[in-house]
């Protein structure tokens, strides 16, 4: 049978006249194709490990938040256009967060409740493409709606169309009582974003038009949510940021919420880093050997063709 003179003379010294040098290279071929397997593969799961987290985490948590102390961000629009125009930051949007109660059909439970505007806030987050039932534009169409996340609903038994009360600790005083405050709103809407972090469990959303008449702030917003480029980046940009604006702000990020997470991903990558290292190293060794091995398996050969 034909052979091409090079498939024949690497298939031809792939073999060694001792088969203990042949089997040790055999081995270390072996071991660098395993390593090399390994390597992929752990990149892979890395890779893909922190898609998952950008996908699910970074979706609805925020990664930077600028808030007065008082409940209020006094001069908000003037903070707003200083924040987006750090390097570090893809956009802004303002917000009113507040704790509730939601209750319907004698079932209630607690919420943290969102006033956005929703066009920024599609810029920072990615509920846009969570919703399940119903649609966010009837936060902007119709007043006093309110989207929900779907194991809320489920607790309270509801679905789009349906009225729920949300009641907020903010006391309305009459010379007869003292009650909390509560609107009764439509449920526009039921979103999912994932099952690891809680968000569909007690996060509403309402328009900022609405928050702000609930939770008396005309004209006001109780803090700015900013997107960074590299959401890892949240710890040092936040230092550099506190230290830029004025006093009586303060600026928190998404690794105070979720410490115990950062520090679990730190690790996860050094451990990472260092079976990497050891991976290529054991490679590396193999490959020279081997090659050490098979050339002084055919100093012979080499000399015939040096004196050639």
């Amino acid at each position: 049978m034909f052979k091409p003179l090079a498939l024949f003379v690497g298939l031809r010294y792939t073999r060694a006249r001792r088969h203990f040098i042949t089997f040790i290279s055999g081995f270390s071929l072996l071991g660098i194709t395993l390593g090399v397997t390994v390597l992929i593969t752990v990149l892979s799961v890395m890779n893909g490990f922190d898609q998952k987290i950008r996908q699910q985490l970074f979706a609805m948590a925020r990664q930077v938040t600028i808030m007065g102390i008082h409940g209020d961000l006094p001069n908000w629009q003037r903070l707003q256009q200083q924040v987006q125009a750090e390097p570090a930051v893809e956009a802004a949007a303002p917000y009113i967060a507040g704790q509730g109660m939601l209750l319907a059909g004698g079932r209630t439970q607690p919420v943290f409740v969102n006033g956005v505007e929703l066009e920024r806030e599609f810029m920072i987050s990615a509920i846009k493409d969570a919703i399940l039932f119903g649609s966010w534009q009837s936060l902007v169409e119709k007043p006093f709606h309110v989207v929900i996340g779907q194991k809320l609903a489920q607790r309270l038994g509801v679905g789009v169309g349906d009225k729920v009360n949300l009641i907020i600790p903010i006391m309305n005083v009459t010379p007869m009582s003292i009650t909390p405050r509560y609107k009764r709103f439509t449920i526009g809407g039921i979103f999912h974003t994932s099952n690891g972090f809680g968000f569909d469990n007690n996060v509403a959303f309402i328009s900022m038009s609405a928050a702000q008449r609930l939770f008396q702030l005309p004209g006001q917003v109780s803090g700015l949510n900013a997107k960074l480029i590299d959401p890892y980046q949240a710890r040092s940009f936040s230092r550099t940021l506190y230290e830029k604006l004025p006093s009586g702000i303060w600026v928190t990020n998404w690794t105070e919420q979720y410490g115990e997470l950062f520090e679990a991903i730190k690790l996860e990558k050094t451990m990472m880093f260092l079976i990497l290292l050891l991976l290529i190293a054991v490679a590396g060794f193999n490959l020279v050997s081997g090659l050490v091995m098979m050339v002084t398996d055919k100093q012979a050969d080499i000399a015939i063709l040096r004196t050639l």
